[in-house]
């Protein structure tokens, strides 16, 4: 087991290397950073749930945006910058290949979020954190994956990726504990209106998820149209 571990972590940080053309370290820098000021963020408000309002954009959203995005952007553009896009294509399983890589650096934003979650959060507060923040970042992954089969630099898919997280901003920006129910009834079947907020961006984010997700799977299981 913890060989497989050793491996597992290798690959991450050779995933890195290649994504951030070395440069890690300052990857590293901003995550540190980001993560430092959302928990003393946190700490200042500790009453009430207001900490948690707080902490969730800081360390789950801001994180996938700024760092996120323009690593999972060059995820397929790295091998058309290099000129072995064809040679990527002609693995066993080209969406295997390409998500393991897209994994990587999801897996280590997903990780770090749920690792300050579970130390400064509990109860049902601690569950909504922890699976509208495990949406979010599956969304962000699936959606770079999309655009990034269908466009040819990092950053159009940037770009791309951007406008739709604009798009879909209702329902990203939505915290575990917020009072905004995006036009849901107010009580329904006894369910307080943050719960009801909760589920139905949470519902909206797994569809949208499971839709781009689904597109960019049929791009990668075809990869003459990629090269086309």
């Amino acid at each position: 087991m913890w060989a497989a571990i050793q491996t597992t972590w290798r690959r991450v940080g050779y995933t890195f290397d290649l994504l951030l053309e070395r440069r890690w370290w300052l990857y590293l820098i901003g995550d540190v950073f980001l993560l430092f000021f959302a928990l003393m963020e946190a700490i200042s408000s500790m009453q009430g749930t207001e900490w948690l309002e707080k902490l969730y954009p800081r360390l789950i959203v801001v994180p996938n945006l700024v760092l996120g995005l323009p690593a999972l952007a060059r995820v397929i553009a790295l091998e058309r910058q290099v000129g072995s896009l064809d040679l990527a294509l002609a693995v066993p399983s080209t969406e295997r290949y390409f998500l393991r890589r897209a994994a990587a650096v999801s897996g280590v934003l997903l990780l770090q979020s749920w690792i300050v979650l579970l130390i400064v959060a509990d109860g049902w507060a601690l569950v909504r954190a922890l699976v509208q923040g495990t949406v979010l970042t599956l969304f962000m992954a699936a959606l770079t994956l999309f655009w990034a089969s269908r466009l040819k630099t990092a950053g159009a898919t940037l770009a791309a990726c951007l406008v739709s997280v604009a798009l879909m901003s209702p329902w990203i920006f939505v915290s575990p504990d917020t009072s905004k129910a995006l036009g849901v009834p107010a009580d329904l079947f006894g369910i307080s209106l943050p719960n009801l907020a909760w589920m139905w961006s949470a519902a909206v984010m797994a569809a949208a998820t499971t839709i781009v997700y689904l597109y960019a799977r049929e791009r990668l299981r075809h990869p003459e149209a990629m090269l086309a």
